[in-house]
Formats: structure tokens, C-alpha cells, sequence
């Protein structure tokens, strides 16, 4: 009973490392005092979250900490952009679709996403924004709706600038609350 009451006046460490050990009574030997390291402790968690779960993907997102639907997006000319999926952690039934709402401006109806209302916990990401001899932005609206302009480097808005070569990808985001 005295170990016990020294385990509990023991210092508190808040931020574990794999090499750190804990002391546990194992009860496959009689509760005989063993050591674990927060390593090998952290693999069985792991393992048995893996075992257990029934939908990786569920699983994947809880791990990362947000869902998230990114995509590659192409345009030309003056038709509505096409996207091209990349990762949908939102399980959508049909992709996402842009449509052209002037130059250089592009519409996405992001309902099928199921946002209530937008708040900090939802953002978009762009990569290689600056790509095609201009500037990627995009903006939410709404939960409903987000909106894509693309300008040539003078400020004008301009079609034809999310081509094959370019690689611009959209990444909009979901952190669990």
C-alpha cells in the first residue's frame, strides 16, 4: 500500500516521449511490477483503434484531426472549370462542380459538403496559387457556396489561367471540433 501512495506523489510529466517508461501491474503474471515504454504502449493503442474499427477512412479523419476534400482544378477558355479529386474524406456521392459565372469568375454550389454555417473550423487552402501567369483566390459565400477568381498579375480578372501545366490544387478543410 505504501508504493502505491508513492506512485501517487509521484511529478506529473504532461508531455511523454517514446522512450519514457511506465510502471504497470501485469495481470497475465500475477500483477508483477513490469515496464512499458510509451512507445510500445502508443503501437497497441494504435493497433487496437485498427482492429476494432469498422471504417478506416472514420478512422483516418479522427487520427488527422479535420476531413477534407481537395481537388485539381483546370480551365480554358470561358467554360466552367473542371475538377479533377483528389481526396474526399466527405464520402460525396458526385464531385463537386464549378460553374462560370464571368471572367476570370467561378461558382462551386458546396452544399453536398454539409456545412450548417461556416466558421473558423472550415477553410480552403490553395497550392500553387500563383501559377499561370496569375493569382488563385477563393473565397466562401456561404455554407453553400464558394466562389473562385483567378487574375493575371496586373489585377484583371482573366480566364484561361488554371491549365494542364499549372497544378493548382483546392483543398477545403474541416477541423473536428
Amino acid at each position: 500500500m505504501s508504493d502505491y501512495k508513492k506512485t501517487n506523489d509521484l511529478t506529473e510529466k504532461t508531455t511523454p516521449v517514446d522512450a519514457d517508461l511506465l510502471r504497470l501491474d501485469d495481470s497475465a503474471d500475477s500483477f508483477a511490477w513490469k515496464k512499458a515504454t510509451i512507445a510500445n504502449v502508443s503501437t497497441k493503442v494504435q493497433a487496437d483503434l485498427i482492429a476494432n474499427s469498422t471504417n478506416y477512412n472514420a478512422l483516418a479523419i479522427l487520427m488527422k484531426g479535420y476531413k477534407e476534400y481537395t481537388f485539381a482544378i483546370r480551365q480554358s477558355g470561358t467554360d466552367a472549370p473542371t475538377i479533377y479529386v483528389i481526396k474526399d474524406d466527405f464520402e460525396l456521392e458526385t464531385a463537386l462542380t464549378f460553374t462560370y459565372a464571368s471572367t476570370g469568375v467561378y461558382h462551386c454550389n458546396i452544399t453536398t459538403l454539409g456545412f450548417s454555417a461556416l466558421s473558423e473550423n472550415v477553410n480552403i487552402c490553395i497550392g500553387n496559387s500563383n501559377a499561370g501567369g496569375g493569382k488563385i483566390n477563393a473565397i466562401f459565400f456561404s455554407a453553400y457556396s464558394m466562389r473562385l477568381f483567378s487574375t493575371n498579375y496586373a489585377g484583371v480578372y482573366s480566364d484561361g489561367l488554371l491549365v494542364n501545366d499549372v497544378g493548382v490544387t483546392i483543398s477545403i478543410r474541416e477541423t473536428l471540433s
